[in-house]
């Protein structure tokens, strides 16, 4: 029995995968964006809670 070898695929260039729904790029782009603008907008309302901070406490 003669034991055959699967051939190399040569000169082939491998190919990128492109994203050609809509719906998959909001999927891989939204959280890319949309995770450091959150994370920004935490930092921002923390250094401006010096700015609303009251110095007297309010009698109920």
């Amino acid at each position: 029995m003669r034991v055959v070898k699967p051939r190399r695929q040569v000169g082939r260039p491998r190919r990128w995968i492109v994203v050609t729904s809509g719906r998959a790029l909001a999927g891989v782009v939204g959280p890319l964006i949309e995770v450091p603008v959150l994370v920004a907008l935490v930092y921002v309302s923390l250094a401006g809670r010096r700015l609303f901070q009251r110095k007297e406490p309010i009698d109920v």
